[in-house]
C-alpha cells in the first residue's frame, strides 16, 4: 500500500473553455473527472478561494491560475471510491437524522395537540 505515485500537475484553465460554462473533454487516460470533482471540494482546494458570509462565491478569474495536482489513474480510483463510500455513508447518517428529526416533531405536535385540547 506504500506506493509512490508520480504525480502530474494540469492549470484548471486548460480544462475550461473560453465561454467559462463548459468542461473541455480532456484525455481520460490522465484525469477522471471524479478525482477533478473530488478535489474541487477539498478545504485544501477551497481555503482562500471561496469569500462570502451568506452566500459562498469564488470568481472565475481565479481559476485560471490554479494548479490541480493529478496522481495516476490507479490512485485516482482509490481516492474515488474512498470518497464514494464515504459521501454515501454521510448521505445515510443525515436521512437517520431527517428521519429522527421529523419522528420527534410529529410526536411533539400530537403532544403540544393534546395539552392544548386538555386545557379547555
Amino acid at each position: 500500500m506504500n506506493q509512490c505515485y508520480e504525480i502530474k500537475y494540469i492549470r484548471l484553465d486548460k480544462l475550461v473553455k473560453p465561454d467559462k460554462e463548459s468542461i473541455v473533454p480532456i484525455d481520460e487516460s490522465i484525469l477522471n473527472f471524479h478525482y477533478l470533482y473530488y478535489y474541487l471540494k477539498t478545504r485544501e482546494f477551497l481555503k482562500n478561494r471561496i469569500f462570502g458570509t451568506v452566500i459562498s462565491q469564488c470568481v472565475w478569474r481565479d481559476y485560471y491560475s490554479i494548479i490541480i495536482p493529478v496522481p495516476q489513474l490507479d490512485e485516482q480510483n482509490r481516492i474515488i471510491k474512498v470518497m464514494s463510500s464515504m459521501e454515501k455513508k454521510i448521505e445515510q447518517t443525515q436521512k437517520g437524522y431527517n428521519t429522527f428529526i421529523d419522528e420527534t416533531l410529529e410526536v411533539l405536535s400530537i403532544y403540544d395537540l393534546n395539552n392544548f385540547l386538555s386545557a379547555e
